[in-house]
């Protein structure tokens, strides 16, 4: 499908066929740093949010990118194959749909680092959306097979669930896929090897766990998502004094299955069964800090090490346990030097030790200090809506910061802008829970090729971009990632091939 906006052309694509990342040409207006570095999209290396340090020139330098499709998404999900498929949730239209001028829930796929984006969701005959719209699609890959699964609230008290073994060409769908009556919001799903029950017709165990307020709880799927168990509870009100809207779930290679939750009292919250879904124990990150909002970045590696990112004062924090939650390292401020403000967090590993995390971040002076949020954080909740004047300057980017030995607390962290300085993803207020109808979340995968690829919304797409008055306009799905850097599933000393830059919309 042509895009509306001009994608990018995959440059080399052997890995080690890369052009250095001196010879790439930052955007105007990029970021001085102290050591007298120009950033922009290049990347900078540093301990923590002040302690920028001289680049290793063993490591490469992350450049940024954007890859824009021509559909609008909301807290958007992504996930990669084993092939270099990378897949993300959005809208499209198609049929009856694009004639009545609606659009419906679907998947985006680019096969090509980006060049070419296609629509292959779940479709009806006439070419309409399998999904209706909810405003609550989320999509998983599983790791070990490859299975694309699609979820989207309806029923409000249940869920449709589609799957594909193809890359999206046909579909499986199961359209009441809940394990529970309740009214249910904010679901993640997910695989685990089996440990403890059979499975049929499917080798892993696939979980749906869903914010039913009071209780958030689990149902599995023992057939590869034909049927559910009843839904059991893991995070409750009364007895964990937290429960509601949680981060993603996320499994070991061992089959331990991990349920994060980032604002529960005295800090970052884990659950985690060890048999299938069936009883689930806690894992506790300790922090003084407020945490202020409910996504905990959460990522387990081959070794069962944990790694884990939250939002607490308006920047985003890293801590890691190699012993699966016994230990955790000292928490660190990993947000880019010179971002003031963040709002989401995703995290993601590749091999051993080798992680990336994601956000939304602004420069305006202050932060969030001493300034308005609106509505309860929601006034820059919904396209068009007015800002606050205190945030007229503020622009809203994409972040990456990625780390190449994790578990080292002394490893150094190299930060990057996905989107073009001159083009940011919003302006005006956003943050405390959303923004401009970006919603509750982003998300971030590596590829297989060991590239980092997060899921945005670019709500900044045409008169907003040069007029700082607009604060948003056309909303527009955006996978970010990064044109050059560290190969995160190899050696980080080799670099990963370049692909080239997508102009300014």
């Amino acid at each position: 499908m042509r895009l509306l906006v001009s994608l990018l052309v995959v440059s080399a694509l052997l890995v080690g066929c890369v052009s250095p990342a001196s010879q790439v040409t930052p955007a105007s207006g990029a970021l001085q740093v102290a050591t007298g570095e120009v950033t922009g999209n290049d990347g900078v290396m540093h301990l923590s949010h002040e302690g920028i340090v001289p680049m290793d020139p063993a490591v490469p330098r992350l450049v940024g990118g954007e890859f824009t499709f021509p559909a609008s998404a909301t807290e958007p999900s992504i996930g990669a194959d084993l092939k270099g498929g990378v897949y993300m949730t959005g809208f499209g239209s198609g049929g009856a749909t694009a004639a009545a001028g609606r659009t419906t829930p679907t998947i985006w796929a680019t096969f090509d680092h980006g060049a070419t984006m296609k629509d292959v969701g779940p479709k009806l005959p006439t070419g309409d959306g399998r999904h209706a719209n909810t405003n609550d699609p989320i999509l998983f890959v599983d790791p070990i097979t490859g299975r694309i699964f699609m979820d989207d609230i309806l029923p409000l008290s249940c869920g449709v669930l589609s799957w594909s073994d193809d890359k999206g060409a046909s579909w499986t769908t199961n359209p009441y896929s809940c394990g529970n009556s309740n009214l249910n919001d904010h679901q993640t799903i997910g695989t685990a090897k089996a440990r403890a029950h059979p499975t049929v017709g499917y080798p892993d165990v696939v979980y749906r766990c869903v914010n039913n307020v009071a209780v958030t709880g689990c149902a599995m799927s023992f057939t590869g998502g034909l049927s559910f168990t009843p839904q059991v509870p893991v995070f409750v009100m009364g007895r964990d004094d937290c429960s509601g809207l949680t981060g993603h779930l996320k499994a070991g290679a061992d089959g331990k299955v991990y349920l994060p939750k980032a604002d529960c009292p005295g800090g970052p919250l884990i659950k985690v069964s060890e048999d299938d879904g069936i009883t689930w124990t806690d894992i506790k990150i300790k922090t003084d800090r407020e945490v202020t909002n409910h996504d905990l970045g959460l990522a387990i590696d081959s070794n069962n090490a944990l790694y884990a990112t939250f939002e607490s004062g308006g920047m985003v924090w890293f801590t890691a346990s190699p012993d699966g939650g016994k230990t955790w390292l000292p928490e660190r401020n990993v947000t880019a030097p010179g971002v003031t403000a963040t709002m989401f967090n995703a995290l993601a590993v590749g091999a051993p030790g080798k992680v990336a995390f994601a956000y939304v971040g602004s420069t305006i002076p202050g932060g969030y200090e001493e300034k308005g949020m609106g509505n309860g954080g929601l006034a820059g909740d919904l396209l068009g809506q007015p800002s606050l004047p205190e945030w007229d300057n503020a622009t809203w980017n994409a972040y990456f910061g990625v780390i190449t030995d994790a578990l080292d607390p002394n490893a150094p962290v190299q930060s990057v802008m996905a989107n073009d300085v001159r083009d940011p993803l919003a302006r005006g207020l956003c943050g405390g829970t959303r923004c401009h109808g970006m919603n509750d979340f982003i998300d971030i995968t590596v590829d297989s090729e060991g590239r980092p690829w997060a899921s945005f919304v670019d709500v900044c797409t045409q008169k907003c971009v040069t007029d700082p008055t607009v604060k948003s306009d056309k909303a527009l799905g955006a996978m970010m990632t990064v044109r050059e850097g560290p190969n995160l599933r190899m050696n980080e000393t080799m670099p990963l091939a370049s692909i080239l830059p997508q102009p300014v919309k």
